[in-house]
């Protein structure tokens, strides 16, 4: 309870002292004397947003896993021009010959 009575007597002593006001231009000079990072060209400033820490290889892997995967789905896409029978790609998923399996329909 002293610290209340402390901090209470301490307001009243505070609020007693007369306001002064800053030096007019102090904070265009203190902001002046202030140390600026230096500039930043687009290229580094793309580098740093592209790899923060400093490390290229994790960015590099991502980019080739990426192109290698793009070029490898181009490479075998397949051409659905012709007409497809959907359960000759089920048999062949599932490594089955779907010639010598025959669907059997209730009808």
């Amino acid at each position: 309870m002293p610290e209340d009575k402390l901090d209470i007597e301490l307001d009243a002593v505070l609020a007693r002292l007369p306001e002064t006001d800053p030096p007019v231009g102090l904070a265009e000079r203190i902001l002046a004397d202030a140390p600026r990072p230096p500039r930043k060209t687009l290229i580094e400033g793309l580098r740093s947003a592209i790899f923060p820490s400093g490390r290229r290889w994790p960015a590099a892997g991502a980019l080739a896993s990426l192109s290698v995967g793009m070029m490898a789905g181009y490479a075998v896409a397949q051409d659905t021009s012709l007409p497809v029978d959907a359960d000759s790609i089920v048999y062949a998923a599932l490594g089955l010959d779907a010639d010598r399996f025959e669907l059997e329909y209730d009808g």
